[in-house]
């Protein structure tokens, strides 16, 4: 999250930034729904052994992440050290409604108008 208590020293965490708490989102957090979120673990077999275990950070691009890095030891022969490494390409496909108004302005204080962040 980026945000330290002030005197304590120690950061919040927003694992559950992906949540909605809003009815009818895809990622709605409700009763008996398992919402999209940060801990996705992945775990790598070869002639159906266990090779590895792994994970990587990045919310949505977890799923496209864990996908790039087992190309990347797979199919170019990358060790796990090269294939971590290895430049990542983020696609997203983005809901209108997601780019509210409200959103543009939190982020506006940051530097930039939020008009040139949109772009």
């Amino acid at each position: 999250s980026g945000y330290v208590v002030p005197a304590l020293g120690f950061g919040l965490q927003d694992r559950g930034g992906l949540f909605s708490l809003h009815a009818g989102h895809p990622n709605a957090l409700e009763p008996g729904k398992r919402p999209f979120q940060t801990i996705i673990p992945a775990f790598l077999t070869k002639a159906g052994q266990p090779l590895m275990a792994f994970g990587l950070m990045g919310g949505d691009m977890q799923p496209q992440g864990h996908a790039q890095v087992v190309v990347n030891l797979v199919d170019f022969g990358m060790n796990l050290q090269e294939a971590g490494d290895a430049i990542r390409m983020h696609h997203r496909i983005e809901r209108a409604d997601r780019h509210r108004d409200d959103r543009w302005r939190r982020v506006a204080h940051r530097g930039r108008p939020a008009a040139e962040r949109a772009g």
